[in-house]
């Protein structure tokens, strides 16, 4: 267009759009929605939108387009929303935390002397 022919015309859009919802639909804001529209991204610029990955995840797409989270070593899950049950329960008198049950659950293998489901029962110690 020559300079100046746009003169009197509305300011077009400029910024970024994080969540967008038209006629009560959500418009998904991820790398394959926003190809296919013009001049739109997401305000973190991540190819996934924003609000996939949560604690400090990154996201990445695979060959199919479709969206995957690497979390953070404290969180798991699909969206890294889970923590990690060793790192939000800490074993006590240097007992070692160990996950069970990929990641859900975790038990406390006490250092010789300590007893509990956190390792804080002193067990008695003298002659038997």
């Amino acid at each position: 267009m020559p300079p100046g022919s746009t003169a009197g015309l509305p300011v077009p859009f400029t910024g970024c759009i994080r969540r967008l919802s038209v006629d009560y639909e959500t418009i998904p804001l991820n790398f394959s929605s926003i190809a296919a529209g013009r001049n739109i991204a997401d305000c973190d610029g991540t190819p996934c939108g924003g609000d996939l990955c949560h604690h400090g995840g990154s996201c990445w797409l695979d060959m199919d387009m479709k969206p995957h989270c690497h979390c953070s070593q404290e969180f798991t899950g699909d969206s890294c929303n889970k923590q990690v049950p060793c790192t939000e329960f800490k074993c006590q008198n240097k007992g070692h935390c160990v996950s069970q049950n990929s990641n859900t659950s975790f038990v406390c293998k006490c250092s010789p002397g300590w007893d509990g489901p956190f390792c804080t029962k002193e067990l008695p110690t003298g002659p038997p």
